[in-house]
């Protein structure tokens, strides 16, 4: 979409037809990309509310309890230390260049939206973030520019007029509008992603915008404190793996 407008502009402007004011053609692209904002958020509402249901619906045909009948939220709390133990990475550049390598896709993207689904078994909850790729650091380059789906754990749902929530002490819930470094696996057969299978020192994801910081336990004193964005970035295209 956006080399066909850039096309368009530059015939206009060599005087094929008529020339249009920049910043209409910059206020069609901002409606276009809305639209489909609107669009990605129901599509998500959709496949949300299917999942819940199939959940439950499997849960109680086999005569398992569902986390809908409870009447408290539900949590996960990890009781490792938010300060990573001895054994695991000295600096955060290792830190970080472990976690690249135990990820299947690393990218650096936006939180645009958010739905929550139970899991197969209705006995937690999962939310579907929509990312808008803003750079893919590892992984197919092609997937930067658009959105993909982020699955982690943790959420809350709405199904008749009852709101559940479940909660991970590992993984934090992402903000609409932040800024991300996402090291992920990639679910099966799609450019979307998921919490990677990886071992206990590999980072999910850091803060983005401007200093790069943990919002999860496991991560090194620097990555908890803060290290500029750029270095971070820096440190994982420099990164050679599978030697």
């Amino acid at each position: 979409m956006h080399h066909r407008l850039a096309v368009a502009v530059a015939l206009l402007v060599l005087g094929v037809g008529p020339v249009l004011p920049l910043a209409s053609v910059r206020a069609d692209q901002q409606g276009a990309d809305e639209r489909q904002n609107v669009a990605l958020k129901r599509q998500a509402q959709e496949r949300s509310l299917a999942h819940t249901l199939a959940s439950v619906g499997r849960a109680r045909a086999a005569g398992r309890p569902d986390i809908l009948t409870a009447q408290w939220d539900r949590a996960i709390q990890d009781e490792r230390s938010s300060v990573i133990e001895a054994g695991g990475p000295g600096t955060w550049e290792e830190q970080v260049r472990q976690s690249t390598c135990a990820a299947q896709v690393v990218s650096v993207g936006t939180a645009i939206d958010r739905q929550s689904f139970l899991t197969q078994n209705a006995q937690f909850i999962l939310s579907d973030y929509t990312i808008r790729v803003d750079a893919v650091l590892r992984g197919d380059p092609k997937a930067s520019g658009g959105t993909t789906s982020y699955v982690r754990p943790g959420g809350a749902v709405m199904v008749k007029g009852k709101l559940v929530t479940a909660r991970h002490s590992r993984f934090p819930a992402l903000e609409e509008g932040s800024r991300y470094i996402i090291f992920a696996d990639q679910t099966e057969g799609s450019f979307g992603l998921t919490v990677q299978r990886s071992t206990r020192w590999s980072l999910d994801l850091l803060s983005a915008d401007p200093i790069a910081r943990a919002i999860g336990p496991d991560a090194v004193k620097a990555l908890q404190e803060g290290v500029a964005s750029d270095r971070v970035v820096a440190t994982i295209k420099a990164t050679v793996c599978g030697k």
